[in-house]
């Protein structure tokens, strides 16, 4: 299983949000109070994206998430993302193939990974990514020998295929 990277806020923060779920009692009394950690608030997460062979490969998790909001601001992705829990540590991860779809502009596979962690809570929980492109420009620009270019990023389960420009 590969590390992934986890979009987390800071330790403080995360003491903080821990107490209040802790006290409203979001999750139930068999997880353990050390499990618990802030995802009941909404709130912004940072990293970039990860080129795989694949997106559908079962190395990556894949638990249910909702995306809306997805657009492109110079190098970052931002995408809103919902999904069910509150108790335990989720793991987000952007991925895209290294593999082109050759069209005008060309276009490329992606998506966000979602590793649950089992949590059995409930609550529905949005963040909001930014996630630096910047790596998906560094592939194109050894594959097509150019310095600028276009990219539509078709990201799995977002309405909207944004196209990014550099």
């Amino acid at each position: 299983m590969p590390s992934y990277l986890l979009f987390t806020a800071s330790a403080g923060r995360r003491l903080v949000y821990a107490s209040i779920v802790a006290l409203a009692c979001a999750c139930s009394d068999s997880v353990p109070p050390a499990d618990i950690v802030p995802s009941t608030l909404n709130e912004e997460l940072r990293g970039k994206v990860v080129l795989v062979p694949s997106i559908n490969s079962a190395v990556w998790a894949s638990d249910p998430l909702t995306l809306s909001d997805v657009a492109i601001d110079g190098d970052t992705l931002r995408v809103r993302v919902t999904y069910g829990g509150g108790c335990r540590r989720h793991a987000l991860q952007p991925i895209a193939e290294t593999v082109w779809l050759e069209s005008y502009p060309v276009q490329v596979h992606a998506r966000v990974a979602h590793n649950a962690g089992a949590d059995p809570c409930d609550a529905l929980i949005t963040r909001s990514l930014h996630v630096d492109l910047s790596p998906l420009k560094e592939l194109y620009r050894q594959s097509y020998q150019s310095s600028s270019g276009r990219i539509k990023v078709r990201l799995a389960g977002a309405k909207d295929v944004p196209v990014y420009e550099f």
